[in-house]
């Protein structure tokens, strides 16, 4: 993980740790991927749907080897591919 990556991952586990209930944790859940989206128009268009598609398979990636570091099954396999 990098220095960026945890600072990141650190502010997010600060914020959620507020929620008092599962409903409020998916909710701010919904807020940030709401936000992460709003930014991608930052981009060029032509980027957009590229980087909304990488972001998907990263949340899936993290997903998939956070479940694996703590033991627990993952319903989801993220197989990084390309277009030709």
């Amino acid at each position: 993980m990098s220095k960026m990556t945890g600072k990141i991952a650190q502010s997010i586990g600060d914020m959620t740790n507020d929620a008092k209930t599962m409903e409020e944790l998916y909710t701010m859940l919904h807020e940030i991927a709401y936000t992460l989206g709003g930014m991608v128009c930052h981009f060029d268009k032509e980027e957009r749907s590229g980087l909304i598609i990488e972001l998907t398979q990263s949340m899936g990636m993290g997903l998939q080897l956070t479940a694996k570091a703590i033991g627990e099954p993952s319903d989801i396999e993220v197989i990084v591919g390309h277009k030709p």
